[in-house]
């Protein structure tokens, strides 16, 4: 439907974002996350995935503290766990000339990135999945991230479909919480890292994004239902 997607903000916010994270760095939270019921109509869907957004929004974007810089650190042993490791992905058009990706742990470290140059016939392909294979579980339990990462996505999608066989089906989009926290935590969203995206370069672009997503994390990702139960 182009005419209706001509009037909508090109941003998208999607659960499966707050889930992941929440999943990550909220585990205890995670368990009282509302349910979906799996009905797998459209109705129902859109009421449980409401549902579930105004969770997120009571217990992770009403803040009352000043915004922060350095996120909490996770223990060793879950920094440790590959489980927990994050594919970050960065293409530059349609025509997909240049890749550049990223694995960080559960911390947001960068443990490896690759940069390829599609244009050079080279077998790039096959390297790029090697590269998955080096660094992650390719059992699909490493999401894919970025900023606006559903279009990376879809490029990817169609040129190296084996690419996404590797990562989960789940995508954590930054840009999410951008959308989130200018509606719902201004004062964190006024004070956020600023992201060059008109740099046209790729690594200054995705290492930003990651620098993003440990602001938030800090600010909006903070404390678990354990940690709060420990203080109280």
């Amino acid at each position: 439907m182009p005419r209706l997607n001509a009037i909508l903000h090109p941003s998208i916010v999607d659960c499966s974002t707050l889930k992941e994270l929440t999943l990550r760095w909220q585990p205890v939270r995670y368990t009282k996350r509302p349910h979906k019921q799996m009905m797998h109509r459209a109705r129902d869907d859109i009421r449980e995935s409401i549902n579930e957004l105004n969770h997120y929004r009571q217990h992770n974007f009403y803040l009352g503290w000043h915004a922060i810089r350095h996120p909490p650190y996770l223990p060793a042993s879950i920094l440790s766990n590959p489980r927990t490791h994050l594919v970050w992905l960065k293409t530059d058009s349609d025509q997909v000339n240049h890749v550049y990706v990223i694995i960080t742990d559960g911390n947001l470290n960068i443990l490896n990135d690759i940069y390829l140059d599609m244009n050079d016939k080279c077998n790039k392909y096959s390297l790029l999945v090697s590269f998955l294979h080096k660094n992650i579980l390719v059992n699909r339990s490493s999401p894919i991230c970025g900023q606006c990462v559903h279009i990376d996505r879809a490029r990817i999608q169609r040129i190296i479909p084996e690419f996404l066989s590797c990562c989960h089906y789940r995508s954590i989009d930054v840009d999410v919480l951008n959308v989130l926290c200018r509606r719902w935590a201004r004062r964190v969203y006024e004070n956020r890292p600023i992201i060059n995206a008109d740099s046209n370069n790729l690594i200054t672009e995705l290492q930003g994004s990651i620098q993003l997503l440990q602001y938030y994390r800090a600010n909006v990702f903070k404390f678990d239902l354990f940690d709060q139960e420990k203080q109280s």
